[in-house]
């Protein structure tokens, strides 16, 4: 009985891990010990090809999560001192790390750097820096961002909708708010309480 319990347990555990193309089982157990249930899961996984990258990225998260900032930026000096190059999720987390601080010049100017590199920003990239611009009142900023997202085929959550439509509100466009909300069919999104009370 124990051993059918056992096996039942762990058919379970398995359902949950999604195995990459190319990946060992036991790599995928790996990985499924940090993954989120968040908009940084995609980006995590990317990021587990290069497993130097993937370990300092993880230490910065953690870092990241219990807010201490400057052993973060620790790590990363470290990382780079290595030869390690920043991928998708590396500029995530920094870019989350001075959107939290409401350091939006800092956060633009990291988005620049990582465009420059040749690194593909994901829907994580842009909300972050799209909430950046709006906690440092930048909302023509954020505006012009969101068309970039969308000119560069990068899909926008409903986390994303949510963050531009409160620029347009906070600049009185409530003309593109309803623009807005009349996209969410297409992209396949559902509205959220998070838009609306930008309407109000």
């Amino acid at each position: 009985m124990q051993a059918v319990r056992f096996a039942l347990v762990a058919a379970r555990s398995l359902t949950q891990i999604r195995v990459l193309p190319g990946r060992s089982l036991t790599r995928a157990f790996a990985v499924s010990r940090v993954l989120r249930a968040d908009d940084d899961a995609p980006t995590v996984r990317r990021s587990v090809g290069s497993p130097s990258s993937y370990q300092f990225n993880h230490k910065m998260r953690q870092l990241l999560d219990e807010k201490k900032y400057n052993e973060m930026w620790a790590v990363l000096d470290d990382m780079k001192a290595q030869g390690i190059k920043e991928d998708v999720y590396t500029y995530n987390v920094v870019l989350k790390a001075w959107m939290l601080q409401a350091k939006v010049e800092n956060a633009l100017a990291v988005f620049a750097e990582l465009e420059s590199t040749g690194v593909q920003p994901d829907h994580v990239t842009y909300t972050t820096v799209l909430a950046a611009c709006v906690r440092g009142q930048k909302y023509e900023a954020a505006l012009e961002l969101f068309q970039k997202m969308l000119k560069t085929n990068v899909p926008p959550t409903d986390v994303t909708i949510a963050v531009v439509m409160q620029a347009a509100a906070q600049l009185g466009n409530t003309s593109q708010c309803v623009e807005l909300l009349k996209m969410l069919p297409k992209l396949k999104l559902k509205p959220t309480p998070a838009m609306f009370q930008h309407l109000i």
